[in-house]
């Protein structure tokens, strides 16, 4: 008898109660119906002048903004392949001392390197710099060549990269000040 109620209290422990089903499913479906409104938006800033001008057009060229941006992606890539092949260390988790938790090493080596939220953000913000300077040099070219793009480039400045590229920076960048204070 005492085993089969430690069963149902298990059982009813991993089922979510059903306001918080309702909540999350009006949230994801407010959020669905939106979604052409948000979209919308997003097209009105997601164009290719926004994205590749610089801020100082007389200090920095479009150019060297691309190659700035590609070059910290670059570096950001570097770092997390470092990360990757480095021997990683161990954390243990402070629980709270009545917890019933495990106290046991969380191994960071490898893959298991990327788990933690900061890494999380700093990949985020890698991509950013990487699509935002492949679209701005490819920008570049094509205004320095009369028109003439560079065809590993041409799907860079599709609508959807456009789109990708806003959505990535505007997650990225507050993510990132949210890790860094």
């Amino acid at each position: 008898m005492n085993s089969t109620t430690s069963i149902q209290r298990a059982t009813n422990a991993t089922n979510p109660p059903l306001e918080a089903v309702f909540i999350v499913f009006s949230v994801f479906s407010y959020g669905v119906f939106h979604l052409p409104k948000i979209f919308s938006g997003l097209d009105s800033v997601a164009d290719a002048s926004v994205i590749s001008a610089p801020l100082f057009e007389k200090v920095m060229s479009k150019y060297s903004l691309a190659y700035t941006r590609l070059a910290i992606g670059m570096f950001c890539v570097a770092v997390t392949i470092y990360r990757f092949r480095k021997k990683g260390h161990s954390i243990v988790v402070p629980y709270l001392k009545h917890s019933k938790l495990k106290r046991r090493p969380i191994n960071l080596d490898g893959i298991r390197s990327q788990i933690m939220f900061t890494q999380w953000s700093f990949n985020l913000l890698t991509i950013s710099f990487l699509l935002n300077g492949l679209i701005t040099l490819s920008i570049a070219y094509k205004e320095e060549h009369n028109g003439q793009e560079l065809e590993f480039l041409k799907p860079l400045v599709s609508k959807a990269s456009l789109r990708c590229a806003i959505l990535l920076f505007e997650i990225a960048a507050p993510v990132s000040m949210l890790v860094s204070s």
